[in-house]
């Protein structure tokens, strides 16, 4: 039986404004490691490493209102494995829970709005993201994933902001050749606290937090605890022209 588990994982994202309101994103990512220790005497451990998923999506600005600080976004595209082979260690195949990747394609589309509100610092924007898994070589295929975010932003001074999030995160059944896996599928709650600082308004650095306040899984299936997580965004102006004010 399964006593704990935990990853340590790194990604990268870079996303590239084609035109005025055409942005394309790419996302991959590595897991450092991904463990499974096991209530057996004397102690056992299963450790996973490798390329996650990547995914590449366009995103087009179809109601902008700089003026009104108002942005609506929609965006879609795909997921791809860099291996559809398994990983293995000791000639055994390692458990579904620590592969490193799905090992199967699959399709993503996302929503993104938001509104500012200049006159207090706030900002209110939600991202609503759904994701399709085609089935792997193994004829496994992912439960299809909702997930919901509300994330609320208020300047706490200069360059300094506080972040919290809402997300619920809603996973169909996964299945197999045989038919649906009765341990799968879940819905999870998180609240997640963030910080986030900006340098000269380039360079962006962000501290979070996930805990789960509301769980609810089908069958026998591991559930997080927490996770946390820092990020370094750069943005860059390869235009060569100077950026427009925004008028207030």
């Amino acid at each position: 039986m399964v006593k704990n588990s935990s990853f340590n994982y790194v990604g990268l994202s870079l996303g590239y404004g084609i035109f005025k309101r055409l942005t394309a994103e790419y996302e991959m990512g590595y897991f450092i490691s991904k463990i499974q220790n096991y209530n057996l005497t004397p102690a056992f451990q299963q450790k996973g490493y490798g390329l996650a998923n990547g995914s590449f999506t366009l995103k087009y600005g179809v109601w902008v209102k700089p003026l009104q600080n108002i942005e609506l976004t929609v965006g879609a595209g795909f997921k791809f494995p860099f291996t559809t082979e398994s990983q293995y260690a000791d000639n055994v195949k390692l458990p579904r829970d620590i592969q490193p990747s799905t090992g199967a394609f699959g399709f993503t589309s996302q929503i993104f709005f938001s509104k500012g509100f200049p006159a207090i610092s706030l900002r209110v924007f939600t991202v609503n993201k759904y994701e399709i898994y085609a089935a792997n070589p193994d004829h496994y295929s992912y439960g299809n994933l909702l997930m919901n975010s509300l994330f609320i932003s208020k300047k706490i001074f200069k360059n300094f902001y506080g972040i919290l999030q809402f997300r619920s995160d809603y996973r169909l059944h996964d299945n197999y050749s045989k038919g649906i896996v009765p341990d799968s599928g879940s819905e999870v709650v998180f609240v997640s606290p963030h910080l986030s600082y900006s340098i000269i308004g380039k360079w962006h650095v962000d501290v979070l937090a996930d805990f789960p306040v509301y769980k609810n899984y089908t069958g026998k299936q591991l559930s997080p605890k927490y996770s946390l997580a820092i990020s370094l965004t750069r943005d860059f102006n390869l235009s060569g022209r100077k950026k427009e004010a925004c008028q207030k």
